[in-house]
């Protein structure tokens, strides 16, 4: 499994929202967690209490490479799960992609005489 760490700010975040956030992008990158080293998760609000929320989450895929996007939403939890939706198809995306690259044939270097 991979590791998760979250950073928050301007948010009250219960072990209820940690563990939503935890399965919501388990559930994400479904098939591929395997292939997920480590997830950056970012949930910070704006400063003075605005009721906008955002959150950012960075997804690093092995061996190298990864995916990072973000959404905001009055709400935590929506903001989060609008989030969690958006990387899950970016990496589905990234996957299929590294996995079409693999069968595409290499161009010769050698000039043909």
């Amino acid at each position: 499994m991979f590791k998760t760490t979250l950073h928050v700010r301007d948010i009250e975040l219960d072990s209820r929202l940690v563990t939503s956030i935890e399965q919501q992008i388990a559930e994400a990158v479904g098939v591929w967690a395997p292939r997920v080293g480590h997830v950056h998760v970012r949930v910070y609000g704006e400063a003075g209490g605005s009721a906008l929320c955002t959150c950012f989450v960075r997804v690093d895929l092995l061996p190298n490479g990864g995916v990072a996007l973000g959404d905001s939403a009055t709400d935590p939890a929506r903001a989060i799960a609008l989030t969690a939706a958006r990387i899950g198809a970016a990496v589905r995306r990234e996957m299929e992609e590294r996995a079409r690259a693999l069968h595409r044939p290499v161009a010769s270097t050698v000039p043909i005489s």
